[in-house]
């Protein structure tokens, strides 16, 4: 089966990896976090985790935007509600 879009719930170290790595294959990952601000700051670390594989000829400015636009990120559940396959990476509480 082919997946075009797949939800990751939940923004931290996990959900990052699996969205950055899904996202650098040219899937669209929709990332998905309790808050405003822990997704910002998830974002912010794809950023830096990009910059440093920039900094190693990993990637390249391109694909880094390539791969930042193919990750749509929001708070509400209904976000991944269209996606074929939806990755539930919430730690437990």
């Amino acid at each position: 089966m082919n997946y075009n879009k797949i939800g990751v719930v939940g923004a931290g170290t996990m959900g990052r990896g699996i969205a950055l790595m899904l996202a650098s294959k040219g899937l669209d990952v929709y990332l998905t976090e309790k808050t405003k601000d822990k997704l910002d700051k998830s974002m912010k670390l794809i950023h830096v985790n990009l910059d440093k594989q920039m900094e190693k000829w990993a990637v390249t400015a391109a694909e880094k935007k390539l791969i930042l636009s193919k990750i749509h990120k929001g708070t509400l559940p209904s976000h991944v509600q269209e996606c074929q396959l939806i990755i539930e990476t919430i730690t437990e509480e």
